[in-house]
């Protein structure tokens, strides 16, 4: 039984990491079309407030999963020590 856990939590930590690490390419992709291109969505940007929101939303895509991901990392590793 404790076996059967510990392999469920290694596989959600697989998963959640690998959702970070997509998440850190889309948020990278969304900062360089911002500050480079000047885009907002799939518009061009019309001021550099709206450059400095669309790459402050890139970072939060790239930090917030793996922030999560770390904490459920954690999580894990603890509830499998015991």
């Amino acid at each position: 039984m404790e076996s059967t856990t510990k392999h469920v939590g290694i596989i959600i930590v697989i998963v959640v990491w690998f959702v970070s690490i997509l998440c850190s390419v889309v948020g990278a992709f969304i900062v360089v079309r911002a500050l480079i291109e000047g885009y907002v969505s799939f518009q061009k940007a019309e001021s550099a407030v709206q450059q400095g929101a669309a790459a402050a939303m890139g970072i939060a895509i790239s930090v917030v999963p793996c922030c999560i991901a770390k904490a459920l990392s954690e999580i894990i590793s603890k509830s499998t020590e015991l």
